[in-house]
């Protein structure tokens, strides 16, 4: 079991940037809630059921695990929150070439 502690109070963009870390995918808060929040999220880290639902109104995956809620089920469950996965513009940074500095 994982658990997370948010205190002192994190606003939920701090929070969103953690569980992309988690996730290893991009995590955008489209809360639109201000302020900061106290919380605790616990979950079982099994990283076969870090597949989220793939539209808003479906059921977690993984939510009746004996060893503990997935992440989706815990952030739904503990927090009052939902992730989905949804198609979005991210910005992507494209390097096209290299050079070596001058010797100057």
């Amino acid at each position: 079991m994982r658990s997370m502690a948010f205190r002192p109070a994190a606003p939920t963009s701090f929070i969103a940037r953690y569980l992309s870390t988690q996730l290893h995918r991009k995590v955008v808060d489209q809360t639109n809630l201000s302020g900061a929040f106290d919380c605790t999220l616990e979950w079982s880290p099994d990283m076969d059921r870090l597949t989220p639902p793939a539209a808003a109104g479906e059921a977690p995956v993984g939510s009746s695990d004996p060893g503990g809620p997935s992440i989706f089920t815990a952030i739904q469950k503990q927090l009052g929150l939902r992730l989905y996965m949804e198609k979005t513009l991210i910005d992507v940074y494209i390097i096209d070439s290299v050079d070596r500095p001058s010797d100057n």
